[in-house]
């Protein structure tokens, strides 16, 4: 994506137990380099709650900003630098660029 656009993540979770139950799906990030501050290691970004009936799937989808992963540079101010991010969810990963 470039550094105005967007990226839409999809997660599909299905209960495969015999009860009803409840889960959190929560979406980081991570910036695998940052030229100015140091950024934080891993930033939750999205989270929902979900229900789920026995054998139940549902996907659940969340839209991230470039501008959602901007970290504040030296003066304060919002950067979105180009480069290489990951996008975590429990043991999911996926690595994405943004670019200029």
């Amino acid at each position: 994506m470039n550094t105005k656009g967007e990226i839409n993540i999809d997660v599909k979770i299905t209960n495969t137990g015999k009860r009803k139950g409840k889960e959190v799906i929560e979406v980081y990030t991570s910036d695998l380099y940052a030229s100015g501050i140091t950024p934080d290691v891993k930033r939750l970004r999205r989270f929902t709650k979900l229900e789920l009936n026995p054998g139940e799937t549902k996907t659940v989808s969340f839209t991230i900003k470039a501008q959602d992963l901007a970290y504040f540079n030296k003066n304060g101010d919002p950067v979105v630098e180009p480069g290489e991010f990951e996008l975590m969810d429990k043991d999911l990963k996926q690595t994405f660029k943004i670019v200029e």
